[in-house]
């Protein structure tokens, strides 16, 4: 990422999609918190790297952590994707981070970033685990009320996040793509979303029905995007850049697990796009 010159709490959006699993596998609580602003990462200029408020990651019931270090997972990350792992007082952490940077082969972004943060934990008393789950976008925010940029343009993509309900052993990792299409002037915008999932159990693939954004009226400045998908939907996004080159944000939507149709599951993710 560039132009990161001092230490600095970045600006995004933030997921909570946790869950409580039985010894069965079955999901028996859910966390149900909306995403909204903020991001769990801050950039330590000092150091050089970022630093994540990692107990925003944890799920209800788990115990207490300290501060730690992270280490890289070298057979867990991609060329893409690079994975990070630790522990503390008995919590694991993974977190899957987007490589910043233009040589990101899947997608060059200078300007904003997602990542997705899980936390597990065993009570061995109960034989109940417990999984923190935070999709979420980060970047330098693009200023619209200095900065104008005219005509029109269109942002593609990637999504990272997760789907889980309550009532069944489903759930799953979510990948896709978002197609972002917008006119600076009026801020009218179009937007759809692709999203498939790996079961995390069985590996079993699933794919969801597109996911086409209702936009709310245009309001003609370039701060903010809303929008949703459905009843219980939601989409939000900022661009990020001097001049708006990268778009970050957050969407979630509840549908019917394609290989359980009458469970409904949640699902939450984060996304950031180029044009």
């Amino acid at each position: 990422m560039l132009s990161l010159t001092a230490s600095t709490q970045l600006t995004g959006y933030e997921g909570d999609n946790g869950y409580a699993r039985n010894g069965s596998g079955l999901v028996t609580a859910v966390n149900s918190t909306v995403f909204g602003p903020g991001t769990p990462i801050t950039y330590d200029a000092q150091r050089g790297s970022f630093t994540y408020s990692a107990s925003g990651f944890l799920y209800y019931g788990m115990p207490s952590i300290g501060s730690g270090t992270l280490s890289l997972a070298s057979g867990q990350s991609d060329a893409t994707y690079a994975v990070y792992t630790g522990a503390s007082n008995g919590v694991s952490f993974n977190v899957r981070q987007l490589r910043m940077g233009t040589s990101n082969p899947g997608l060059p972004l200078q300007f904003s970033s997602i990542a997705l943060g899980q936390t597990s934990y065993t009570n061995t008393a109960t034989g109940e685990t417990l999984h923190g789950v935070v999709p979420f976008a980060f970047g330098i925010p693009f200023d619209a009320y200095r900065t104008t940029v005219t005509g029109a343009a269109v942002y593609e993509g990637l999504v990272i996040g997760n789907a889980r309900g309550v009532g069944s052993s489903n759930v799953y990792a979510i990948t896709g793509t978002i197609h972002l299409s917008i006119d600076y002037q009026t801020t009218a915008f179009t937007c759809y979303l692709d999203l498939s999932g790996t079961n995390d159990r069985t590996g079993e693939k699933v794919t969801f029905s597109r996911m086409t954004i209702t936009p709310f009226p245009p309001r003609g400045v370039l701060d903010t995007l809303g929008g949703d998908a459905g009843r219980n939907s939601r989409f939000q996004a900022n661009f990020a850049g001097a001049t708006a080159q990268e778009v970050m944000g957050a969407f979630e939507n509840e549908v019917s697990d394609p290989v359980a149709p009458q469970t409904s599951i949640r699902i939450s993710t984060a996304f950031a796009a180029r044009k």
